[in-house]
């Protein structure tokens, strides 16, 4: 069967959720609530005015997807705004020992340098996990702590946020319902282990209005995936028990958009599989186990009652006098460590959905220390503390004046950021004051190691990078401390895999959107389903290695084409000892190469010493360091490395051991994500084009990943945010889709029942008059009963009943969502007739149609070996909730035609008297 797609443009308006779908709902709920009053705001009129309780109320909502592009405007104002709210809230509840750098360079100076960690951070608020929560207190106390939590989500504090648009009617009072929605997300992470229901939301208030605001703040919060969300039991137990009703979900990428995205659909009851084309989890978050010095074969036992190990010389490493001879008997300090291999930092937890992941596993949240910082030149030496405070201070005033430089300027929107920091640097490296040539030469070469950390922050070369656009994300940086997590992050993103299904090592080749669904293929199999989301990474959209039929539009193209996609990599080593401790207990120290062109190889180590298991240090390549390190074999990476680390601290008398094991990453060359994470390049729109690329197409195609976030792109939160908020924007249109279904089906009952009325009136003759209460029409008997039944009521039955009881694949059973009888929906008692509703599966309509006793007993002869009236016995006989009545009284009905069918015959016309149409719409409302 031939399948045409009618849906070949794009929805620009469902790149993020939509409230339409849940709006209507909400506004009923609330009306209901505040309907004591007898006043509700009067949309129309624009005004407040006395309402009826039972005047309907319907409320038209804005979608408020068309005002997304708006949200950027007035970065400076935002800036300054969250600013000033940072400094004037304090912390929530009692800190933890976690803070540290931006592994994502933003705004001006305070993001784009490292070295700015100097300036300590105070640890913020970290949620908790089974605390007792005073909710008495919550709706009225504690109002700058709610609006802490509310910025730190990125939400507005003290009023709806452009997403919470429609959600409520003209004429509420919006600062009492942001006050609401603060105390109801605080509720949440006051103790982020449990799932928040809506009315223990709801209970808190006290009068109708807030308990109102408390509906839709809780509809919004979970919807989006502010609450709600993560690996607690809670929410786990919601996975695994939720029936999934709403439709199939294809996932394609097991990464922290996907995972995220899976969940949430699950949680939400729809039917959900990822598919994933490498054969772990994680996507760019990866990661690794290193192995120290292990056992070969059965160990022998020494005298003292140790067990030799194998020394580094038999783990095929360069091999140390000491412990590469076999004689000697040694335990080592580690045999295991891990390490990131991708993302690794958890920039800003206050807020971060990360962090309540990690608070819901109880894993701690190590604090970065950076107090100093120090940046060692190519000879080991320390590069010149003074000089340094001064390149860094002037490196911070050209990035501020190179954004000062953009506003107003035209010609700024086609020139890169290393144009302008150039200019600025020879325009004001003379207020340096230096006088030696020496002198002059360390400034340049430490300005350049600052533009290496640049590069870094945005994985791609400066000279790439817009001026213009480069930053644009810096209004919505999350508060609070950065920080690695204990054990580091595979631990979280095993949890995420916890109760959904994927399929490993399946690339996908292709993706088909029709009319009615999706189809996906890969080599070894097709997958079909009602929609799919899209988490890939940007560069292998950029590459064309998924082929989309129908194409996708020349505007997502262009934006795909103009987003940019860079490179960074690591060199990851396991000592025996952290040699590069000091007393200080820094984590990041940095090196300044010699070279321009290479001033970001190796420029930056972490230690992960630590949190990892072992002694293991990491060192970073940014900008063309980060691509020549993919020229080069591993172990010559690994000698590079190895021969900074000598120079630097063998001087001081420190022994630099060969490292237990070394993982050099390939990110640029890895097939499935052909580089790091996404940028903006020079010839980008903006913010712009990260919303065309999250937009959804047909209401069947949508896409998550981190380079769909305009707010937090280039992070693990970024895109894990954009899983829940995509899974909301699904959840969204179909429910829409199943609102105009249901609204379709209905006018399609009553003009079926119209018909039937207007049938049964002429088969009566003219004397037919609608029945009145207590007063029954008269009725003339009709010639015959041919004529009862509509042409439309007969193609339905014998074109549509049949083929769905026939068919093998799909047979009227309880465990499948397909052909399930739900059960009688009246007895017309002419005719022996009997009027039954047919639920047809998923995605299509139900079937209503008269079913005479005859066709009920053919009819129970081509089920699958299954009679009618054994399936509905049976069903009946399980009592299956709110339909069993309903199923009996089908039995009943099947035992009754049956009983009735020999009779037929010699039945007179007189005695099979119709029913009016009231009659059948009596019955339909009582079901």
């Amino acid at each position: 069967m031939v399948r045409k797609d009618q849906g070949r443009t794009e929805d620009a308006n469902t790149g993020v959720w939509q409230y339409a779908a849940y709006a209507n709902t909400v506004m009923d709920e609330m009306q209901r609530m505040r309907g004591d009053r007898g006043v509700y705001p009067d949309d129309r009129g624009g005004g407040a005015g006395d309402v009826s309780v039972e005047t309907p109320m319907v409320y038209q909502p804005m979608m408020y997807a068309s005002h997304m592009h708006k949200l950027m405007d007035d970065h400076d104002s935002n800036l300054s705004a969250k600013k000033k709210q940072e400094a004037a809230i304090k912390g929530l509840v009692e800190a933890s020992a976690i803070a540290g750098t931006t592994n994502k360079v933003g705004g001006a100076a305070q993001q784009a340098n490292q070295k700015a960690a100097r300036a300590r951070q105070v640890p913020l608020p970290h949620p908790s996990v089974g605390k007792p929560l005073n909710v008495k207190k919550l709706s009225t106390s504690n109002v700058e702590a709610h609006q802490h939590t509310a910025f730190a989500c990125d939400l507005v504090s003290d009023g709806p946020c452009p997403e919470e648009e429609g959600l409520l009617p003209s004429g509420s009072d919006f600062a009492s319902y942001a006050h609401v929605r603060n105390v109801v997300l605080n509720m949440y992470r006051g103790d982020v282990g449990q799932y928040l229901e809506k009315l223990s939301a709801m209970s808190v208030f006290e009068t109708p209005e807030e308990r109102a605001y408390a509906l839709a703040a809780w509809t919004f919060l979970n919807a989006m995936g502010y609450i709600n969300f993560g690996v607690s039991e809670a929410v786990h137990d919601k996975v695994v028990s939720e029936p999934a009703t709403k439709g199939s979900v294809i996932v394609v990428g097991a990464g922290c958009s996907g995972l995220a995205c899976a969940r949430q659909l699950r949680q939400k009851g729809y039917k959900v599989v990822v598919v994933e084309g490498r054969n772990r989890p994680g996507g760019r978050v990866h990661t690794e186990t290193l192995l120290g010095p292990r056992p070969r074969g059965d160990a022998t036992e020494g005298a003292n009652g140790t067990k030799r190990v194998a020394s580094a010389a038999e783990n095929g490493l360069d091999d140390d006098k000491n412990r590469g001879d076999p004689r000697l008997q040694y335990r080592p300090k580690v045999e295991r460590a891990v390490a990131d291999l991708g993302g690794s930092v958890l920039t800003g937890i206050d807020g971060n959905p990360l962090a309540i992941i990690t608070t819901q596993m109880r894993i701690p949240l190590s604090q970065i220390k950076a107090d100093r910082s120090p940046l060692y030149l190519s000879d080991g030496s320390q590069a010149n503390e003074a000089i340094d405070e001064k390149v860094e201070a002037l490196y911070n005033r050209i990035l501020e004046q190179s954004s000062e430089l953009r506003t107003g300027v035209e010609w700024t929107s086609h020139m890169s950021l290393a144009d302008a920091l150039e200019t600025l640097w020879e325009t004001h490296k003379k207020t340096l004051g230096l006088s030696k040539p020496e002198d002059w030469k360390l400034a340049r070469r430490l300005f350049d190691w600052h533009l290496a950390n640049l590069e870094f922050a945005n994985a791609s070369l400066l000279k790439n990078i817009s001026l213009m656009h480069w930053d644009q994300d810096d209004p919505h940086d999350l508060p609070g401390a950065h920080c690695f997590a204990a054990g580091l992050n595979g631990q979280w993103i095993r949890e995420l895999t916890r109760n959904v299904p994927i399929f490993y090592n399946s690339v996908v080749e292709k993706i088909k959107r029709f009319q009615d669904g999706v189809q996906l293929v890969t080599p070894d199999r097709v997958y079909a389903a009602d929609a799919v989301v899209v988490t890939v990474p940007l560069g292998v959209l950029k590459r064309e290695k998924i082929q989309f039929e129908p194409p996708l539009s020349g505007r997502k193209k262009k934006a795909i084409k103009r987003l940019g996609f860079g490179n960074l990599n690591k060199v990851i080593m396991l000592f025996e000892d952290a040699f590069w401790d000091t007393d200080d207990g820094d984590d990041i120290f940095g090196y300044i190469n010699e070279s321009q062109e290479m001033r970001g190889e190796n420029y930056m180590f972490y230690s992960y010493a630590g949190i990892s298991g072992g002694a293991q240090l990491t060192a970073l390549s940014s900008g063309n360091a980060a691509y020549e390190h993919e020229r080069r074999k591993p172990e010559e990476n690994a000698k590079k490395v190895l021969d900074i680390l000598r120079r630097i601290f063998e001087p001081k008398g420190v022994k630099v051991p060969p490292p237990y094991h070394v993982i050099c990453t390939s990110w640029g060359g890895d097939p499935l994500a052909h580089g790091a994470y996404s940028s903006m390049p020079v010839g980008s729109i903006g913010g712009e084009d990260y919303d065309i690329l999250g937009e959804s197409v047909g209401g069947r195609l949508f896409f998550a990943g981190e380079a769909t976030n305009r707010k937090f792109p280039a992070t693990m939160h970024g895109a894990f945010y954009t899983g829940l908020w995509t899974a909301a924007n699904v959840d969204a249109v179909f429910s829409e889709r199943a609102l105009k279904k249901k609204m379709e089906m209905e006018k399609q009952r009553d003009k079926m029942l119209e018909e039937l009325a207007a049938q049964n009136a002429a088969a009566l003759g003219n004397d037919y008059r609608p029945r009145r209460p207590g007063r029954p029409p008269k009725r003339k008997e009709p010639a015959n009963n041919a004529g009862i039944l509509t042409p439309a009521v007969i193609e339905l039955r014998k074109a549509r009943l049949e083929m769905l009881f026939n068919d093998p694949n799909h047979p009227p059973s309880i465990n499948a969502n397909s052909g399930k009888l739900k059960g009688i929906l009246g007895v017309a008692e002419w005719a022996n007739h009997t009027l039954i509703h047919v639920d047809s599966g998923p995605g299509l309509e139900p079937i209503y149609a008269l079913i005479d006793a005859r066709e009920l007993l053919n009819l129970s002869r081509n089920v699958g070996g299954n009679s009618l009236e054994g399936i509905a016995a049976s069903l009946s006989k399980d009592s299956i909730g709110p339909c069993s009545d309903r199923i009996q009284s089908f039995h009943d009905a099947i035992i009754n035609s049956r009983r009735t069918a020999s009779a037929v015959q010699s039945r007179t016309s007189a005695e099979a008297k119709p029913k009016d149409a009231s009659y059948y719409l009596e019955m339909l409302d009582k079901l």
